[in-house]
């Protein structure tokens, strides 16, 4: 292949890629091609690329692609840069000075939530000890407002056959279940997690976005005696306000 061929076939992944990123319903092949404004032969060719590399998952049933988990796990990783750290840790330190609670900031990776700062207070009911631990995102606020955010069509590709793990007797422990509270999360556009990663704690998360897309998400966590007599719509409120000056800086 020639530089010249290499140059254009990077553009077309490139443009597809941009054209995943900005629909989540999926798009049809008929859609792909016309977009790309190029041959059936080569569509189909560029299509068949990323579905082998993970990239791009096809529902047989709508005939429809949507991104691949690699596609989803490659944009969290790239989040991971300083300007972000930095903001996400101002974020948290924020809303944690305002409430006076442990606050959290997060990003998904697999099946996990990845946790990138933390405001503690002196409870210590902070299950993260430093920058990068993972905990299993279903049993998570973070992690459900996240996963929240995928299609179906994802979600049950990356749950279908998923082993699911208990942290505690409270944990979700079947897909099912999975679906039902992010059905809810989507319904209320907050997540919520009551003694499933500790007996101790429970957590309220939002998610964080820029241009759209989401990119990151915060929480706040408490102590479990204390959650069911919070101002919960309270809690929120400053959330939102000190989420939506991070989002414009972003």
């Amino acid at each position: 292949m020639t530089n010249k061929a290499k140059v254009k076939s990077a553009q077309r992944t490139l443009r597809l890629l941009e054209l995943l990123a900005n629909n989540r319903r999926g798009l049809s092949f008929t859609e792909i091609q016309e977009h790309l404004e190029i041959p059936k032969s080569s569509t189909h060719s560029l299509i068949q690329e990323l579905i082998d590399n993970n990239y791009l998952i096809f529902n047989n049933q709508r005939k429809i692609y949507y991104a691949g988990l690699d596609l989803i796990k490659l944009s969290t990783s790239c989040i991971q840069n300083t300007n972000l750290i930095d903001e996400l840790s101002l974020l948290t330190d924020n809303i944690g000075a305002e409430l006076g609670h442990t606050t959290h900031s997060g990003i998904l990776d697999g099946h996990h939530i990845m946790y990138l700062t933390k405001h503690e207070t002196n409870t210590g009911l902070s299950l993260m000890n430093s920058i990068g631990v993972k905990i299993p995102a279903h049993c998570t606020a973070l992690g459900k407002i996240l996963l929240s955010q995928l299609s179906d069509e994802v979600l049950h590709d990356m749950y279908k056959d998923y082993p699911f793990s208990k942290i505690t007797r409270l944990s979700i422990d079947n897909y099912q279940d999975l679906l039902e509270e992010i059905e809810k999360i989507r319904k209320n556009g907050y997540s919520e997690e009551i003694g499933e990663a500790s007996i101790y704690t429970a957590c309220i998360a939002l998610p964080i976005q820029v241009n759209n897309n989401v990119v990151a998400a915060a929480s706040t966590t408490l102590p479990i005696d204390l959650y069911n007599d919070i101002d919960k719509q309270g809690i929120l409120k400053i959330m939102k306000k000190h989420l939506s000056v991070t989002e414009q800086r972003l």
